[in-house]
């Protein structure tokens, strides 16, 4: 599957035509995961539900020295990682400083040619996995600034980069797949110039990953996946 941006401003046939793009699925089979503790969720659609040992991920940005000449917002990097956090709950993410060490994911931006997506997509997360917990060992995003060529020339717009890196950050929390709902963040394709944030389906997703975080007592405990054993750590990428 792969996620992607729809030029709504362009002609019919640039239309048809992806930004970003999300594609790779697990093809395992995953430990038992409560999919009704927060409803409505989409865990029943996606390839695997990932996770992390640790709540919040920390993620950091790697900016390249031309950054500025991108013409988006000054806080457009820790905006996109602060939509996956509620008021009142457990942060999911947490931003941290480029190289500091106890970093999990590393959200790189490599021009056009350095890009390691599809030429229609703007962004690619790498997720390293348990197969047998599918616990997440290792995270990395990469995101290229500079339209696809079906689109002309030029940058992104802020509010597309954002909703770009939003969506790599959800598949970094663990969401390996998207929702059939086209308002979600996750859904494979949205279009350009919407102003996407994540929804209540969104949200409910990621939370089924990590319950005993989001809900007390023994029944989010027994719905926890298991991290414990030993298992092949595969590599698989989702645009």
């Amino acid at each position: 599957m792969e996620k992607r941006i729809w030029a709504s401003v362009l002609l019919a046939i640039a239309a048809l035509v992806a930004l970003s793009g999300c594609g790779g699925g697990g093809g395992t089979i995953a430990p038992p995961v409560n999919d009704q503790l927060f409803v409505p969720n989409y865990v029943s659609s996606l390839d695997v539900l990932l996770h992390w040992d640790h709540l919040p991920v920390r993620v950091s940005f790697h900016k390249p020295a031309d950054f500025v000449t991108y013409g988006w917002n000054a806080t457009i990097c820790e905006d996109a990682a602060a939509e996956w956090n509620q008021p009142g709950k457990q942060a999911l993410t947490q931003v941290v400083p480029y190289g500091a060490p106890a970093t999990d994911v590393v959200v790189d931006f490599v021009s056009r040619t350095g890009f390691t997506g599809g030429p229609d997509s703007t962004g690619i997360t790498n997720a390293s996995y348990n197969v047998a917990t599918h616990q997440i060992v290792s995270e990395s995003i990469q995101v290229t600034p500079v339209k696809p060529p079906i689109l002309g020339t030029g940058y992104l717009s802020s509010n597309d980069a954002q909703v770009t890196m939003a969506h790599e950050i959800g598949h970094s929390l663990g969401i390996q797949g998207h929702s059939p709902n086209p308002d979600d963040l996750l859904y494979s394709t949205f279009n350009m110039g919407r102003d996407y944030r994540p929804t209540v389906r969104d949200l409910n997703t990621v939370m089924s990953a990590y319950p005993t975080f989001f809900t007390p007592g023994s029944a989010a405990l027994q719905a926890t996946p298991s991290t414990t054993g030993e298992g092949k750590i595969v590599t698989v990428s989702i645009e």
